[in-house]
């Protein structure tokens, strides 16, 4: 999993990175919310709600 998120630290620049819920259950929580980016190669845009 730690290559994974390297792999995207390292590709794209975070614009926008808001929670919006968290859900706990135990001890595992799960975060809902909003993430935005541009693409370093391609300087695209994406926000995934």
């Amino acid at each position: 999993m730690p290559k994974f998120f390297e792999a995207i630290a390292n590709s794209v620049q975070t614009t926008a990175f808001t929670p919006h819920e968290f859900i706990a259950q135990a001890d595992t929580v799960v975060s809902t919310g909003d993430y935005g980016c541009t693409v370093n190669t391609t300087g695209k845009t994406a926000l995934t709600p």
